[in-house]
């Protein structure tokens, strides 16, 4: 309890501490260079629900005057593998791969705070067990947007 009130008392948060100035944030939706339909929309979905959770950032539209920073980026890959087969040669194990290029940028000064390539997370699922494509792919997206708030935001 002693170390809870210290804690408290001199003003730790566990949300991230952002540079100076950045108090808003836009999260448009990312450009998807793959095949797959929609999955695009979840990313920005789950990224803004993420920002929300581990950031004091007031989530704006990106054409609004208000808009201090923005993220994007693009889903450069989302691939499906076969991991295992029964004795039929059915798949029975399969992994999902995400990845994605990240820009996180001040637009007031429009330098580019912090950027990353190639950020990839994977969710793997069983189809015996009732797993789905859809189950992975949603773990897939969640895994990613925790990972991206994480490096560009973790920081400050």
């Amino acid at each position: 309890m002693l170390v809870f009130a210290v804690l408290t008392g001199c003003g730790y948060s566990s949300k991230f501490k952002l540079p100076d100035g950045i108090r808003t944030i836009a999260v448009p939706i990312f450009r998807n260079q793959t095949f797959r339909r929609d999955i695009e929309l979840e990313l920005a979905q789950a990224l803004r629900k993420e920002i929300l959770a581990k950031t004091d950032l007031k989530l704006v539209d990106l054409k609004s005057n208000i808009a201090h920073s923005a993220m994007e980026g693009e889903i450069i890959d989302f691939e499906l593998v076969r991991l295992r087969e029964n004795e039929e040669d059915e798949a029975v194990e399969y992994r999902v791969n995400l990845v994605v290029n990240i820009k996180f940028h001040n637009l007031r000064t429009g330098e580019v705070i912090y950027s990353v390539d190639n950020l990839q997370r994977n969710a793997e699922f069983l189809v015996s067990k009732g797993e789905g494509l859809a189950k992975a792919r949603e773990e897939a997206v969640r895994e990613l947007s925790r990972e991206i708030v994480s490096q560009v935001l973790h920081r400050w």
